[in-house]
């Protein structure tokens, strides 16, 4: 049964290479269609998280996502280790997806340890905080490993959601990282072998599913806000686009401004005045004023 899932689960995910993946992609839409995640929002996940969540889902096979979508959901949250009761998903982060296989005993830090189909996580002490001890701003899922040519080393090949592929942002892409690498932070092993769908739980009725405007209760052992999930690439000076762009808005917008004393421009090109309101920013928020806009400097402004 695992090995049939994870051979769907490679052919679809090396499918999936070069297209668009961000809250407005096809993945996000299958997800919030069936509600796989716990918030009353659509568009809520993380998309890296979301694209590896979305890879079990298609490799479902009793039943299929094809035949079944809403079926293959209840498969696919057992095989990601949710309680089924819950009705969906709370694991729309890395940092919340870290825990729960932390829970089961699923979670490898010795990439000796590591397998085909494992979801790879990367981190960077510049993101650590309370709700995110390991500092984890990506993930994706292992399709091989072994000696990788391009690195002159032995290493992992990946495949992520949210990422540069070709020059392009917000793609599905494929990339190598070394076994030694230091941004590597561990792994987590879906239960491709021992998933059985637990049929004494039905799934929610449309009266019982979140409203938009209602407020969920927390997980009472993870206890992670939902605004954790962010799709946002990490950017800095030198950048250009359409993040940088809604950086500017949201800097004019929260009264930060460059180093004159003027509004910033808002032409999406991260320049030293976009750079010198961001130092601004982090400093007055207890943040590392680098000028790095990442996982806490979007969690911040974005709350």
């Amino acid at each position: 049964m695992g090995s049939c899932w994870k051979q769907i689960a490679k052919d679809y995910l090396w499918a999936q290479v070069g297209e668009p993946c961000g809250k407005s992609s096809k993945y996000a839409r299958e997800m919030d269609a069936i509600h796989f995640y716990n918030f009353p929002k659509d568009g809520a996940a993380n998309s890296c998280a979301l694209f590896c969540d979305n890879a079990v889902l298609h490799s479902c096979t009793e039943p299929s996502y094809d035949e079944d979508p809403e079926g293959a959901k209840w498969t696919a949250l057992a095989a990601m280790y949710e309680p089924q009761s819950a009705g969906a998903n709370d694991c729309a982060g890395c940092a919340q997806k870290i825990r729960q296989f932390k829970k089961n005993n699923a979670w490898f830090t010795d990439p000796s340890d590591f397998c085909e189909l494992d979801e790879i996580f990367f981190g960077n002490s510049k993101y650590v905080s309370d709700i995110n001890p390991l500092g984890a701003y990506h993930t994706g899922m292992i399709v091989s490993w072994g000696y990788i040519e391009e690195l002159g080393t032995d290493g992992f090949t990946y495949i992520d959601g949210n990422t540069t592929y070709e020059g392009k942002s917000g793609r599905v892409g494929y990339h190598y990282v070394a076994y030694g690498d230091p941004k590597i932070i561990g792994a987590g092993r879906p239960n491709w072998d021992g998933w059985e769908p637990d049929e004494s739980v039905e799934a929610p009725k449309e009266d019982e599913k979140p409203k938009e405007d209602s407020k969920l209760d927390p997980d009472p052992v993870d206890d992670l806000p939902q605004s954790v999930g962010i799709d946002m690439d990490i950017i800095q000076i030198g950048d250009k686009g359409n993040q940088v762009e809604t950086l500017q808005i949201l800097l004019n917008a929260f009264g930060y401004s460059d180093q004159d004393g003027n509004k910033l421009v808002v032409d999406s090109i991260f320049g030293s005045r976009t750079d010198y309101a961001v130092k601004v920013f982090q400093e007055k928020h207890d943040i590392e004023p680098d000028g790095i806009v990442g996982f806490q400097t979007w969690t911040t402004l974005l709350k």
